[in-house]
């Protein structure tokens, strides 16, 4: 099965357990947990440039740091009671995530 499509799926997901009372401290847990991973990531702290479902680089590197802005943003939404603007903080970054993955999917990869 496509990665893609389970990431999407995976990320609705979150989408809308940001509207939901009973799940959101779970989310907030989950989102600081990536968001602290990606920001390593981003950091050089976690070597991670390749892997298995990206089908070998990782395109989406650069980008990592904007979704665990994102993310960090979400929970800050998420912990002053705005469960809607935290959903579309998520959703606007399952849009942006589509159309970047279109863009760089169809460019030939650059070497850095």
């Amino acid at each position: 099965m496509n990665y893609f499509l389970i990431c999407i799926a995976a990320r609705l997901f979150l989408v809308y357990a940001a509207t939901q009372k009973k799940l959101q401290k779970p989310l907030i847990v989950f989102l600081l947990a990536v968001a602290s991973a990606w920001l390593a990531m981003t950091a050089g702290l976690i070597d991670r440039d390749r892997g298995r479902e990206a089908g070998g680089k990782i395109w989406w590197q650069h980008l990592r740091l904007l979704h665990a802005v994102n993310y960090l943003l979400v929970v800050h939404f998420l912990l002053k009671g705005f469960e809607i603007e935290a959903a579309a903080i998520l959703f606007s970054d399952i849009a942006l995530g589509t159309f970047f993955r279109y863009r760089f999917r169809r460019a030939p990869l650059r070497k850095a």
